[in-house]
């Protein structure tokens, strides 16, 4: 079974960074989706690149996705 989860704010590299860190570490997790929000576009492309290069180089299979539309919606429920 695979997870969705969705980082809102991920500009914050030491955040997204340690949290898509954990989701390597964790082999149920492998083959889930990660989705990025945040506003500064600069900052959601290069954490997007940074966590998708940390599991490339750790053969881990997250599928990252990312955005800067706030009223965008993605299926399935949303946590707040």
């Amino acid at each position: 079974m695979t997870h969705t989860i969705t980082i809102i704010g991920a500009g914050s590299a030491v955040f997204s960074l340690s949290m898509v860190r954990d989701l390597c570490l964790t082999p149920t997790l492998q083959g889930s989706t990660v989705r990025f929000m945040d506003i500064d576009a600069a900052r959601l492309d290069a954490i997007h690149a940074l966590c998708t290069r940390y599991a490339a180089e750790r053969n881990v299979a997250l599928n990252l996705e990312k955005t800067t539309d706030r009223a965008r919606r993605w299926p399935g429920p949303m946590w707040w």
